[in-house]
């Protein structure tokens, strides 16, 4: 890997290999790092598409105690882990992803904010976690879900690797005209899609609430 974990104690960076793909690679995933984990570029995002991140941390806050664990599936530089982390007293956030780039910002971040304890990183497909079964309180994503390769596996992984009970939250793009101008090489999926997806999953409970140009899934396992 190209970065160097500092986090301790006990192992706090996982590999377990490679079988799909991060566009998030080399400069692009470099510069992506350091814009992704801006606040005011993130605000300004949240202003023009509709809320994201605040909204995820919006649901989980209502539903945690503090000592969950929680993957975040496709956590780039911790836009969202690093936020949802200050909000555990004991509990744990797994930053999985594939980019060494943004994971190596990730643990930076993580780092000066004093999360170590509070942060686990995983470099692994999002359909092939190496988690075990059973074994996380939530599972959430932002504006990643339109990028998988495989999405109909990763939210078999993420139900696999939830608890029983366990919630699955999702935000991401819809595909408004805005940002079809947007977003070229991928995308986004109607709610209709997404619903469906979630069902055949085997999700329970199932909510998809339109959000301006985004959508917040939600579900239980």
């Amino acid at each position: 890997m190209a970065y160097n974990s500092g986090l301790t104690p006990n192992e706090r960076v996982v590999d377990v290999g490679e079988q799909e793909h991060s566009e998030w690679t080399g400069k692009r995933g470099r510069i992506g790092g350091l814009l992704l984990g801006n606040r005011l570029l993130r605000w300004g995002e949240e202003l023009a598409f509709g809320r994201s991140i605040s909204a995820v941390l919006k649901e989980v806050a209502s539903l945690i105690n503090g000592d969950e664990t929680i993957l975040d599936v496709g956590s780039g530089s911790g836009g969202l882990s690093i936020p949802l982390a200050k909000r555990l007293s004991s509990g744990q956030v797994i930053c999985l992803d594939l980019s060494d780039e943004m994971l190596a910002r990730l643990e930076s971040r993580a780092q000066k904010a004093g999360l170590e304890r509070r942060i686990k990183i995983v470099r692994a497909p999002a359909s092939q976690t190496g988690l075990e079964a059973d074994s996380v309180d939530f599972a959430v994503s932002n504006n990643v879900f339109h990028e998988l390769d495989k999405p109909k596996q990763t939210l078999a992984e993420q139900l696999k690797v939830l608890k029983t009970g366990g919630h699955l939250i999702i935000s991401d793009f819809r595909p408004t005209r805005l940002v079809s101008l947007m977003e070229k090489s991928h995308r986004p999926y109607e709610a209709e899609e997404i619903e469906s997806l979630l069902n055949q999953a085997g999700f329970k409970n199932i909510e998809i609430r339109p959000n301006r140009h985004r959508f917040l899934a939600y579900a239980r396992k």
